[in-house]
């Protein structure tokens, strides 16, 4: 593996290291533009002339700097693509090397702040909350490092992943900013996480994971993903997209599979239905939006009294989603996902206690991670139902109570498949 470094005097080094002998080393995940520095520059001196040059000073800047690591790879000059044989086993080997990398800076040259309009819409539909610095965040959903096929795999092989900007500005990594990317990409949570492998997900979850990705050459729509299937195959540029999928489908073919698999099929096959939650019987928008009464979920109450809080109600504009939280806050990320507040929809107890005889429960919320969908329930039995079923809990909304009490009101479910 060809590793580079930088000198006591900035001279940009290269050195090429046994497979069982690689230093820690920080990779760059970039898309390609103009004058990117080559191999052949990288040993001629041209490195520095070409415009490409400033994103290896910032990986390996930002390597030495902020990670204490001297090596670092970046794949337009450490791959010597004149030579057919170091090529194909750079192809073979890249998961790999993404996976090993101690960080990976994914440098975005579309998120630009010079070229984006941070001028702030003024909340008039919100509850209060703190100003933040989102300027990024619309360029973040439209960058181009989201539609190129090589990309995926640089996203998904590192556990430590960091976003920078054009200008260097460090805006995240795959943990904090694992909801944006999820509604980017549909990718589960518990994959960005890196708390479930990628063998466990169904192969036909992760080929919708490539719908829509381009890559240069036709070819390597099929050989960017040989290591998200954990598969392996010879490049032969000039074959053509067709024969380079119908090899690799044959490769994924041979893969077991296993009774994990089979379940994962079925259960990938269908979303979860969307839940609707409301104080009103006869709800008006549940009705002309073509929900389904289902059953009185828990009791609430429909103002503010002592010592309860407003529940805050919105709609994601992307996938339908009913989202529910107490946390101003966590509704103000909620809106950078594309959720939009709609009302206060009613209120529960912060604290659990008991009333009258009657013991609150918790209405608790969890998350489909593979579809982005909401769900909610105060029975204890469904919560450990759905938690089996693999969906992630999340933070409670509050305490309620199972049956009525003199100030609560009923909390209708509705659904919608």
């Amino acid at each position: 593996m060809r590793l580079l470094s930088f000198d006591d005097h900035h001279n940009l080094l290269w050195t090429w290291f046994p497979d069982n002998k690689v230093p820690p080393y920080a990779i760059l995940s970039h898309t390609w533009g103009d004058e990117e520095v080559t191999f052949a520059d990288l040993i001629s001196g041209r490195a520095h002339h070409r415009l490409g040059y400033k994103k290896i000073v910032f990986c390996g800047e930002q390597a030495a700097a902020h990670d204490a690591l001297e090596y670092f790879w970046v794949d337009s000059c450490c791959i010597d693509k004149e030579s057919s044989a170091e090529l194909s086993e750079a192809i073979i080997s890249m998961f790999r090397w993404y996976e090993r990398a101690a960080k990976c800076y994914v440098y975005l040259s579309d998120v630009s702040a010079s070229s984006s309009d941070r001028r702030r819409i003024p909340d008039t539909d919100h509850p209060p909350h703190h100003d933040d610095t989102d300027w990024w965040i619309a360029p973040f959903r439209e960058s181009r490092w989201f539609d190129r096929g090589w990309t995926l795999q640089e996203l998904l092989a590192p556990r430590h992943v960091e976003f920078f900007s054009a200008e260097r500005q460090r805006l995240g990594d795959k943990d904090s900013l694992a909801l944006l990317i999820h509604d980017i990409t549909k990718i589960p949570l518990t994959v960005l996480r890196g708390q479930q492998a990628l063998e466990t997900i169904s192969i036909e979850e992760r080929r919708k994971w490539t719908v829509g990705r381009e890559t240069t050459k036709p070819e390597d729509l099929a050989y960017c993903q040989l290591g998200i299937f954990g598969v392996w195959m010879v490049a032969a540029y000039g074959e053509g997209e067709d024969s380079a999928r119908r090899r690799l489908d044959e490769e994924i073919d041979k893969l077991p599979y296993t009774e994990r698999e089979a379940r994962l099929h079925s259960s990938f096959a269908t979303a979860v239905s969307d839940h609707y939650y409301t104080i009103q019987e006869n709800d008006d928008y549940a009705l002309e939006a073509g929900y389904r009464f289902e059953r009185v979920e828990c009791f609430v109450w429909s103002r503010r009294e002592p010592g309860t809080v407003p529940v805050y109600q919105y709609l994601g504009t992307h996938n339908g989603d009913h989202f529910y939280t107490r946390d101003a806050d966590e509704g103000h990320r909620a809106r950078v996902l594309g959720y939009v507040f709609e009302k206060v929809a009613f209120y529960t107890c912060p604290v659990g206690v008991t009333r009258a005889g009657s013991e609150m429960r918790s209405l608790g919320r969890f998350l489909d991670t593979v579809h982005g969908e909401h769900f909610y329930t105060a029975e204890e039995q469904e919560q450990r139902a759905v938690t089996e079923a693999s969906f992630q809990e999340e933070e409670h909304i509050g305490f309620v109570f199972p049956g009525e009490t003199e100030q609560t009101v009923p909390l209708y479910r509705w659904y919608k498949s």
